[in-house]
């Protein structure tokens, strides 16, 4: 046992819960994993400062590469139409049959899809935290919303600005000022676990969210049966990239503290993670070239796996849609 800083706690007492090998971004470096004996929240123990992290953060890393994000003839033919029909501000007007039917496709979307969309809403204003290129803003603003990025990689914030004509900051979120409850929707895909404090950032996203405004976030799930079978190659660890690993527990626990209402945790049917960790345990043992040769043949033996994982509620990656409570007295 040992003294440590709970981002949900504060100083209490941590064990170590296993020592994990930074295959993709420091090679035969081990990083610990612990977690908090209070309220069981696992993290990487800071022990050097975290902008020294951020240099393990590699020149083609996936949501800052300005080449990866570009549309496909299937998006551009049949999912931006189909979220358009579905998500967009008309779709609140409809009634009957064609408002079942965009209900249960809006549902099946979210149950599966990487990054969620919110209920359509007038003059809806969202920011995203963590924003990469833009892609995510991009779609949103396809559909109706007035967006607004932050991004510390720079080039990344660039391609989203000046390429996509997006409204992205560049910087540390908790550097920026942006307006007190002017949002109505934060998102935050893959970026929470990435921050120093999490803590913090939900604090702050509260100032900047309007009461009873929506926040949705994407995480991997440390309480998911990937990891117990996969162990050291499940695909979220991502260490060091990754500072925090949450369950359904203690990102609840987390964004009560910080003054939000979970509404509703989705455990989503996300076969691609599942190869991804599988591909981390092949390449231990096969050369790199063979296991990309035979990805493409696991992909529909995993599909409905993934989909019991998320029937269990023991799915890889969770999306945690919370609402801010009201500040009014």
């Amino acid at each position: 046992m040992q003294k440590a800083n709970c981002d949900i706690c504060g100083p209490s007492e941590s064990e170590m819960v296993g020592s994990i090998e930074a295959k993709c971004y420091a090679p035969g470096k081990k990083f610990e994993i612990h977690r908090c004996r209070n309220c069981g929240l696992v993290y990487l123990p800071l022990k050097s400062q975290p902008d020294t992290l951020y240099t393990y953060y590699p020149d083609n890393y996936t949501p800052h590469d300005v080449t990866f994000h570009r549309k496909t003839i299937f998006s551009q033919v049949l999912m931006d139409p189909i979220r358009r029909w579905v998500f967009a501000l008309p779709a609140i007007s409809q009634k009957g049959c064609r408002r079942a039917i965009q209900n249960i496709l809006a549902v099946l979307y979210n149950q599966t899809a990487y990054r969620s969309i919110p209920p359509p809403q007038k003059n809806g204003k969202l920011l995203d935290i963590g924003c990469g290129t833009g892609s995510y803003l991009s779609m949103m603003r396809n559909i109706g919303w007035d967006g607004v990025g932050v991004e510390r990689n720079k080039k990344a914030a660039d391609h989203g600005k000046k390429v996509l004509g997006l409204d992205v900051r560049a910087g540390r979120f908790e550097d920026i000022v942006l307006p007190q409850k002017y949002f109505d929707v934060i998102t935050m895909w893959h970026s929470l676990e990435h921050f120093p404090s999490p803590h913090r950032v939900l604090t702050k996203s509260g100032r900047i969210l309007k009461d009873g405004g929506l926040i949705i976030i994407g995480i991997p799930n440390y309480d998911s049966l990937d990891r117990r079978i996969f162990r050291e190659s499940w695909n979220g660890f991502e260490v060091p990239l990754h500072l925090y690993h949450f369950t359904s527990k203690t990102i609840r626990k987390l964004l009560e503290s910080a003054g939000f209402k979970v509404e509703i945790i989705i455990h989503t049917v996300r076969p691609a993670d599942m190869l991804k960790s599988i591909m981390n345990m092949l390449s231990d043992r096969y050369d790199p070239d063979r296991v990309f040769r035979i990805r493409k043949f696991l992909f529909l033996p995993i599909l409905l796996p993934a989909i019991l994982f998320s029937v269990s509620k023991r799915s890889s990656i969770i999306v945690v849609q919370a609402k801010k409570r009201s500040t009014k007295p």
